[in-house]
């Protein structure tokens, strides 16, 4: 039987909640400062990472964080903005910072379809060995074409 290393499959035993509650601030001090203020009736979390101008800099407070509640279960998202959210980079420093995420502790990483289908299968299986990727599409102006975006979405397979 062939190993799997993606880090999804270490995810199969979670039973996720069904909400999750989407946390943004302007800098690392006012995101982990929401995060704390909802983390004792909300276990399943997700940081908008495109909503800080320096996403990177919130990395080290998102690792301590997770450390202090390893009970909970965390998504980092850094939306670009050509896909509806504030991330102005590039997708090489978009993949790097969710990848920086997971190894803070995000145990899901949430990337538009957009981006993985820019990305070689090599990228996202080591983005999968990190975490469980969710692999996201957003169109806020129609739903079209969902028979083509399926095939799309199954081609980069989500974790």
């Amino acid at each position: 039987m062939p190993e799997n290393n993606h880090y999804g499959s270490r995810l199969s035993h979670l039973h996720l909640p069904r909400v999750c509650v989407a946390v943004f601030g302007s800098d690392a001090a006012q995101l982990i400062e929401k995060a704390e203020s909802i983390v004792r009736d909300n276990t399943f979390i997700e940081f908008r990472l495109d909503y800080i101008a320096r996403p990177a800099l919130a990395l080290s407070r998102i690792k301590e964080f997770t450390e202090f509640h390893p009970h909970i279960t965390v998504i980092a998202t850094c939306r670009r903005a050509a896909s509806g959210g504030k991330f102005q980079g590039s997708i090489a420093a978009q993949v790097e910072i969710l990848a920086k995420a997971a190894a803070a502790g995000c145990q899901l990483i949430d990337i538009e379809l957009q981006t993985a289908m820019r990305l070689k299968p090599a990228q996202l299986d080591k983005l999968r060995s990190k975490a469980a990727i969710i692999l996201s599409f957003h169109d806020f102006r129609a739903t079209q074409k969902l028979d083509e975006t399926l095939k799309k979405m199954a081609s980069r397979e989500a974790s």
